[in-house]
C-alpha cells in the first residue's frame, strides 16, 4: 500500500472533498456490513412493533447513557446516578452534569430540525455546538488547533481558515444530502470521518460529530427511533478508534474504520435490543405485581416511572398532571409493596425500580 506524506503538524487544508474517489473495501468489511444491517434492522423492527412502545418510554434514559460515554471520550467524566438526579433537580448541579444536559438538548434539537428539513444542514450543526459549548460558539477563525495523543504529541492539526472551513462543511453537507450508490451504513462513517477532520468548531467537535451519526440515522431511515447510540463503544475501544482514524491520514485506509464502526453498529444494535427485551419483561412484571397486591394504582402512573430513572414528587409533579398529594400517596404504596426504592440518604429522596437500573447499568450481550 502506498504511504501517505502526511505531517501531523501542518494543517491538513488539503482534506479531499466529498464524494471520495475509489472506495476500495475489504470482503471481511462487506460481511461486516451484512450483520451491521441485520442487527441494526432487528433493533429497529423491536422498537416500531412493541406493544408498550418501550423505545420512545425510555428513550430519555438510553439518552443520557449516550451523553455520559460521549462526554466520557473528551475527559468530561460524571456517573449515570449524578445525571439522573441532576435531570429532576431544581437547584444546582455540577458543571459536568451541566454540560452532559446540555449534550441531551442539542441532540433532541438536532433531531427536530432533522425531521423540519428532511437533510442534515450545516446550520443545525452550528446550533448544535452552539448549545454544546454556549461559551465557544463559533466556527474556527484562528490557528492554533491541534489534536494530540495521550503523550501530549500532535497526531493532528485540522485546516486553518474560515472560508476554508465553511467551503468544507458546504461540501460535507451536499454529500450528506446526495443519495448515490453507497451503503448508508458505510457512508456514515465517510461523513464520520469527514466531519471529524474538519474540526470546524473551537470546541465541542467530538460531541457534535457523534450526534451527526445520531441525526443521520434518522435522516435515512435506518432508525424510527434515534436509539442506537455508539459512544459507549467508542469509549470502550478508544485506543482502536483514534487509530483507525489515524490510519486513514496516514495510510490512506478507509477499509479499517469502516470495519471498525461496522462492529460498533452491530455490537450496540445487540446490546439495544437486548436492554429493550428485558425492560418490555420488567414492566410487565411491575404491572402484574401492582395488580396482584390491588394497588388501585393507574397504569399510567406505573409507566411514567420508567420514563426517568430517578422520580421524585417535584419531577413528577413538574411534568404530569397529578396532584402532589396523588403522587405521594401512589409512592407511597407502591414502596410499600417492594415496587419502588426510595433513596432516603440521596438529595430529593428519589424513588427507583432497582431492577431497571440494573438493565440500563449492565453491559454483557454482543460485547466484543
Amino acid at each position: 500500500m502506498k504511504i501517505i506524506m502526511f505531517n501531523p503538524k501542518h494543517p491538513d487544508n488539503n482534506i479531499p472533498l466529498l464524494p471520495p474517489k475509489d472506495l476500495k473495501l475489504s470482503d471481511k468489511t462487506y460481511l461486516q456490513l451484512s450483520k451491521a444491517s441485520r442487527a441494526l434492522a432487528k433493533l429497529d423492527t423491536y422498537t416500531t412493533t412493541n406493544t408498550e412502545n418501550v423505545g420512545l418510554l425510555v428513550l430519555g434514559s438510553f439518552l443520557i447513557k449516550e451523553w455520559i460515554a460521549s462526554s466520557a471520550i473528551e475527559n468530561i467524566n460524571t456517573t449515570l446516578e449524578s445525571v439522573f438526579q441532576a435531570d429532576i433537580s431544581s437547584g444546582k448541579i455540577s458543571k459536568e452534569d451541566k454540560e452532559v444536559l446540555h449534550y441531551k438538548q442539542a441532540t433532541l434539537r438536532g433531531i427536530q430540525q432533522v425531521e423540519k428539513y428532511e437533510a442534515i444542514i450545516s446550520n443545525t450543526l452550528i446550533t448544535i455546538q452552539s448549545m454544546i459549548e454556549p461559551d465557544k460558539a463559533w466556527i474556527r477563525k484562528i490557528p492554533g488547533t491541534v489534536l494530540m495523543n495521550a503523550d501530549k504529541e500532535v497526531i493532528y492539526t485540522p485546516p486553518v481558515g474560515e472560508e476554508t472551513i465553511r467551503n468544507l462543511l458546504t461540501n460535507l453537507e451536499k454529500y450528506i444530502n446526495t443519495d448515490d450508490d453507497i451503503d448508508p451504513l458505510i457512508k456514515l462513517w465517510i461523513v464520520h470521518y469527514q466531519f471529524e477532520s474538519i474540526h470546524p468548531f473551537a470546541d465541542g467537535n467530538g460531541r457534535t460529530g457523534r450526534i451527526l451519526m445520531i441525526l443521520y440515522l434518522v435522516l435515512k431511515k435506518l432508525l424510527q427511533l434515534p436509539i442506537l447510540y455508539l459512544s459507549e463503544y467508542i469509549n470502550e475501544h478508544k485506543a482502536g478508534y483514534y487509530k483507525v482514524l489515524n490510519n486513514i491520514r496516514t495510510k490512506n485506509d478507509r477499509d479499517g474504520l469502516v470495519y471498525y464502526m461496522l462492529v460498533a453498529i452491530e455490537q450496540q444494535s445487540i446490546i439495544t435490543t437486548d436492554k429493550l427485551e428485558k425492560i418490555t419483561k420488567l414492566i410487565h412484571s411491575t404491572l402484574q405485581k401492582v395488580e396482584s397486591v390491588k394497588l388501585k394504582i393507574p397504569y399510567g402512573f406505573v409507566m411514567m416511572l420508567f420514563d426517568r430513572p430517578y422520580n421524585n414528587i417535584k419531577s413528577l409533579e413538574r411534568e404530569w398532571k397529578y396532584a402532589r398529594n396523588t403522587i405521594r400517596n401512589y409512592l407511597r404504596q407502591l414502596e410499600s409493596k417492594g415496587v419502588v426504592v426510595r433513596l432516603i440518604e440521596e438529595s430529593g429522596q428519589p424513588y427507583i425500580i432497582p431492577e431497571y437500573l440494573n438493565i440500563l447499568y449492565k453491559r454483557d450481550k454482543g460485547q466484543k
